[in-house]
């Protein structure tokens, strides 16, 4: 069976160490470390200065750091403000590295006024094509994740992972971000076959628009929501998937408790799925 990981911005308001202690605790395997400003009552923000206490506390609770949250935005008219965005996102490789973490969850940008899509595309894809030299040398792969507008559709995914063309660059799939933009479930079960061969990272969420999308979307724990995450599991699995399956919750219920919902459904899921080895 897989290990399976926790997000810590799931739980951003707890301390760092309030974190790893229930992920210990409830049986999970590892963790994304998260590096959102403020984050975790900013008991222990991810900086070369904490490195040495963050890995003693990774060692305390037993926990693999397999991901890191890099934030960057590619989506840039100004070149000196690309660059600064690749270097943002190199220093969190080089912070991933110090903690052996495998992957940095990545963003390609947001839309930008005066930018049409197919320029939005090609900056993003400019941007990829030297942070994931940077992220080679240092022994990371970035993980682009859908989010926002422009990412949200698996199409493009793909497009800017040919753009880029490298092994370093593959996909965080936030299984609830396409349904929350907006896309149809009969959409994102194409989706969900599409991104599997590429995906190196999950943020495996749940969700309903009963109440509509985006401002009004309801997130829940998994298994809550209508998005058929049975499917996406099954598309790794037979896709031969083998790094862990991280969770997230961003539902009203403390996360403890959603977390918890969403770690014992996966692995009654993974069992009815035969994905046991």
């Amino acid at each position: 069976m897989p290990e399976i990981g926790a997000l810590g911005l799931s739980m951003g308001r707890y301390t760092f160490e309030e974190f790893l202690q229930y992920a210990s605790e409830n049986g999970f395997d590892c963790i994304e470390i998260s590096t959102s400003p403020g984050v975790h009552k900013n008991s222990m923000p991810m900086t070369f200065e904490n490195i040495p206490e963050i890995k003693e506390l990774l060692a305390k609770y037993n926990l693999k750091p397999f991901a890191v949250s890099g934030y960057n935005d590619f989506v840039q008219k100004d070149t000196e403000e690309l660059a600064r965005q690749i270097e943002k996102l190199e220093n969190t490789c080089k912070l991933a590295r110090e903690v052996s973490a495998k992957v940095v969850r990545a963003f390609g940008g947001e839309v930008k006024e005066g930018i049409n899509k197919k320029d939005t595309v090609k900056l993003i894809i400019e941007g990829f094509k030297e942070a994931t030299k940077r992220a080679e040398k240092l022994g990371i792969i970035l993980g682009l994740e859908n989010h926002g507008e422009i990412t949200n559709d698996a199409r493009v995914e793909l497009d800017i992972l040919e753009g880029v063309g490298s092994d370093y660059l593959r996909l965080t799939v936030d299984t609830s971000n396409y349904y929350w933009y907006g896309n149809k479930l009969e959409d994102i079960e194409e989706f969900f076959k599409l991104v599997a061969p590429y995906t190196v990272h999950t943020h495996l969420k749940d969700g309903s628009t009963k109440n509509g999308i985006r401002d009004n979307y309801i997130s829940l724990a998994l298994g809550e929501g209508e998005i058929n995450l049975k499917l996406f599991l099954t598309e790794l699995k037979d896709n031969g998937y083998s790094n862990p399956l991280c969770i997230e919750y961003e539902g009203i219920e403390d996360p403890k408790i959603g977390l918890k919902k969403g770690f014992i459904w996966l692995k009654n899921t993974l069992k009815e799925i035969g994905w046991e080895v």
